[in-house]
């Protein structure tokens, strides 16, 4: 059995260091256990303002490791799932192979694309308030002045509540062709948890249902009432409900 609860560690990138802190299964040996791998959202970390690390203790508690990690800030999506592929190729080289990956709006765009290249090393995904069409949220995020200064190839800074940002037109890129929907009816019976807030502003909740009409393998769909995007005063029942769809999972996965 591990003793360890919490260790910080630096993964290598292809590109740059990835700092990401490991929740040692708790009661599980590190290597039997089944892993939630946290991925944050736009302009998010892997505290997530102390939610995510709440989280991830109340799902390590019950058995099963978790590891939350910070993405390059405003890298394009296709960098995303190469830096969360190279932490669950970390995770391999520790002996941690049976995944859940859990994603936070646009990071569960990268979970999900990552799911494809990981195979059966995933046993369940969760999206969380994940947009399913990124042109229309990210015009709502940035606003579609902005919006249309990247597409037309010009660079954009801002400066605003979340402080400042750059991105380059790449950021993007794919965004109008990209079919997410699609990409998760390939990936078959894999459970998923689908959760979301019916006044999400930046991806509006008839997103979340997308990803529910397609799924072909088991799929919860929880749409909480008055929930925004980013669940400001919802994260307890948000919370509840993803370490509950864990809990019946695991349960299932071990017997």
């Amino acid at each position: 059995m591990e003793n360890r609860l919490l260790e910080e560690v630096c993964i290598v990138g292809q590109r740059r260091e990835l700092q990401a802190v490991v929740h040692y299964p708790q009661g599980v040996a590190a290597q039997e256990a089944s892993w939630l791998v946290m991925s944050h959202g736009f302009r998010g970390s892997k505290d997530g303002h102390g939610r995510a690390v709440e989280l991830a203790e109340q799902v390590s508690a019950r058995g099963m490791g978790v590891i939350r990690f910070d993405f390059t800030p405003c890298e394009s999506l296709d960098r995303q799932v190469e830096e969360l592929l190279c932490v669950t190729g970390w995770m391999q080289r520790q002996g941690w192979m049976s995944l859940v990956l859990l994603g936070r709006s646009m990071g569960g765009c990268a979970s999900l694309l990552a799911a494809s290249q990981l195979g059966k090393r995933v046993k369940g995904l969760c999206l969380w308030a994940t947009p399913s069409d990124l042109q229309a949220t990210f015009q709502n995020a940035l606003g579609l002045a902005v919006y249309r200064q990247l597409q037309q190839g010009s660079s954009v800074n801002l400066q605003d509540e979340w402080g400042s940002l750059h991105l380059e037109p790449d950021f993007i890129g794919g965004f109008t062709t990209l079919n997410l929907p699609a990409k998760l009816a390939a990936l078959g019976s894999l459970p998923l948890l689908v959760l979301h807030g019916t006044e999400d502003e930046l991806a509006p909740a008839e997103q979340a249902c997308a990803y529910a009409d397609v799924a072909k393998g088991p799929c919860k769909l929880v749409v909480l009432e008055g929930a925004d995007h980013r669940f400001s005063e919802h994260f307890k029942e948000s919370a509840a409900a993803v370490v509950a769809w864990l809990g019946s999972w695991y349960t299932k996965i071990s017997n």
